[in-house]
């Protein structure tokens, strides 16, 4: 708790979410008294409490869950990163001479000759520095990589 911020980790939220439901599982028909269920795991103890499938659920219930936890992975995470990776690929083959960029180091500088993996900068006044084309992550002028 950093800087007077006070608060509680996602992780808090999920138990204290599976514990409420797990107590309100047990008053509610149908479901198994969670009291009662031994050694089914963390998957099972979350359906269960979510009210889904419970061990004698469906056996196709816990893939499809395992195939869009990973769908989700993918759409959230992977699938972004691959377009900012290609964005940022995109724009460090178009550099031209007189482009203002920023490195991965924060050097702003003005491109002054791009080469096949290298790029020379001027960031002052009779003051140039090589650097490698694959650190520059992005363009003074706007263009800079968002997520």
């Amino acid at each position: 708790m950093e800087g007077g911020r006070h608060g509680a980790s996602p992780s808090f939220f999920v138990v204290f979410a599976c514990v409420f439901l797990l107590r309100e599982s047990r008053s509610a028909p149908g479901l198994p008294d969670p009291t009662r269920v031994k050694e089914v795991g963390l998957s099972g103890s979350l359906l269960i409490a979510a009210g889904v499938a419970g061990p004698s659920g469906s056996l196709w219930m816990q893939p499809l869950l395992l195939l869009a936890f990973f769908g989700i992975m993918y759409f959230i995470l992977i699938r972004p990163a691959h377009k900012r990776q290609k964005a940022l690929q995109s724009m460090q083959e178009s550099l031209v001479s007189g482009a203002r960029v920023i490195t991965s180091g924060g050097l702003k500088g003005t491109v002054v000759r791009v080469e096949k993996d290298s790029v020379k900068l001027r960031i002052a006044e009779k003051v140039q520095v090589d650097v490698t084309r694959s650190s520059i992550v992005g363009r003074e002028d706007g263009e800079a990589l968002s997520g």
